[in-house]
């Protein structure tokens, strides 16, 4: 997986990452990643849709300054989750 190997070179690097995605499986094992429930290639919900693209967007931002360790956030559709560990 593509961004698997970009993930573990940039955080080998000191460099944080998170990942949003839409498929939990393929995306285990990445340190920090953001679950949404859109369909393949619209991860941060319908083209237009910018509030929604702010509240996925934030709520990456926020993953990423508060994780402590190894987290998946799962947005669902339009609805926030909580944050569980992914290990």
């Amino acid at each position: 997986m593509t961004a698997s190997l970009v993930v573990d070179a940039l955080e080998t690097a000191g460099i944080p990452t998170v990942v949003v995605g839409n498929q939990r499986v393929p995306l285990r094992g990445l340190p920090r990643v953001v679950i949404t429930r859109y369909e393949r290639g619209k991860n941060f919900g319908e083209a237009g849709d910018v509030a929604e693209h702010q509240r996925i967007a934030a709520a990456a931002i926020d993953l990423l300054r508060n994780a402590t360790a190894p987290a998946l956030l799962d947005l669902g559709v339009r609805t926030l989750g909580a944050v569980t560990q992914s290990r």
